[in-house]
């Protein structure tokens, strides 16, 4: 097998794996910025509500984008 031959199937599996940890990781770094130790100054304030809406953004986004990934669009299948 050459390289033009694995290219395709390298690119269809890596974002699976690749963006499954980033949202893992993205996950994890919103709890951890959204815990109430974190929380004592007015600055902290603005980087709760940023992971807040970070973690909806990432679990929106990624995690849609992952499932679409491995599931057929009905719309576009449907006779």
């Amino acid at each position: 097998m050459s390289i033009a031959d694995t290219l395709p199937l390298v690119q269809q599996v890596m974002p699976r794996y690749i963006l499954f940890i980033i949202a893992a990781f993205g996950n994890l770094g919103h709890i951890i910025l959204s815990q109430k130790q974190r929380r004592l100054n007015s600055c902290s304030v603005y980087l709760f509500v940023k992971s807040f809406f970070g973690l909806i953004i990432t679990n929106w986004a990624i995690i849609s984008l992952v499932h679409a990934l491995d599931h057929t669009d009905f719309m576009s299948t449907s006779s």
